[in-house]
């Protein structure tokens, strides 16, 4: 029985070769086959070349390191993985190394921390291209002298008024927003627990930002998360979810999570961006 190899280098794991009366023809292109004839160990390019390998073909870890040149490669690294095996129609198997597709994986590209002093902004920049969206992972919270405050998002460094973003937060007992206006400059979409919420008490959210198609004129975001402004009761546990648009299609390069006017967030909140693969 001859073995069909794709044109990468693979492994074979230990095969029982029929021997063969004659040459079988020659594999397709980028593929090379390895067959027994007359007690020689053959390889085969799609070319049709032959080219005899040995009587006794050492194995390594009962392992065969085959390349596309019609002949041996010195043996792989034990533990390579990838080479799937598949019977083909005329018998023989081809081990083929399948190409790295979409895994759906996040890949993470920065982390922002406030530490030392509290600060107005958590900013990502420099925000590499050829993702399917950014994500957001964030744990918040304000210095407002209040249960809560306004979080905002800017993309770009673009001030203008490109932004438009609503936000709602409800509990039990009472409701937070939404409001209504004309564009802005930063797009309103997080409320976060401030000074006036019980000490160690932060906001914890996602915001989705997927990569609009050809036809979509503007980035949304989605915001999503929760926070509690007492440690005791139902009635202080907020569930918050928001919309930001930027009137742009630009790709994104930078992101800024900014505060309600001169305000604040706390140190100890935290960002990390997220590539969506």
């Amino acid at each position: 029985m001859p073995v069909s190899i794709d044109s990468d280098s693979v492994y074979i794991r230990g095969v029982n070769f029929t021997e063969l009366g004659q040459d079988p023809a020659a594999p397709g292109l980028g593929h090379a086959i390895i067959y027994v004839k007359s007690g020689g160990v053959y390889v085969r390019h799609h070319s049709g070349a032959a080219a005899l390998v040995g009587s006794s073909p050492a194995l390594t870890a009962n392992l065969l390191g085959v390349g596309d040149s019609g002949g041996l490669l010195s043996p792989l690294s034990a533990g390579a993985t990838g080479a799937v095996p598949t019977r083909q129609a005329d018998g023989t198997i081809s081990e083929v190394v399948p190409q790295a597709g979409s895994s759906g994986g996040l890949t993470s590209l920065a982390t922002v921390t406030v530490s030392g002093s509290d600060a107005t902004t958590l900013a990502f920049t420099n925000i590499p291209s050829g993702h399917k969206a950014l994500l957001i992972v964030a744990q918040l919270r304000g210095d407002k002298s209040a249960t809560y405050q306004l979080g905002y998002l800017q993309f770009n460094a673009d001030s203008a008024n490109h932004y438009a973003g609503q936000a709602h937060a409800e509990t039990y007992a009472a409701a937070i927003g939404p409001a209504s206006g004309a564009m802005t400059s930063a797009a309103w979409c997080l409320i976060v627990p401030a000074n006036s919420a019980d000490a160690g008490l932060f906001g914890m959210y996602l915001v989705d930002i997927p990569v609009p198609g050809t036809v979509v004129s503007e980035h949304i975001a989605l915001s999503r998360g929760g926070f509690r402004t007492s440690t005791t009761g139902n009635n202080a546990t907020y569930v918050m979810h928001g919309t930001a648009a930027w009137a742009s299609t630009a790709a994104i390069t930078a992101i800024t999570i900014t505060a309600e006017g001169t305000q604040k967030y706390k140190v100890n909140s935290t960002a990390t961006l997220y590539g969506v693969d």
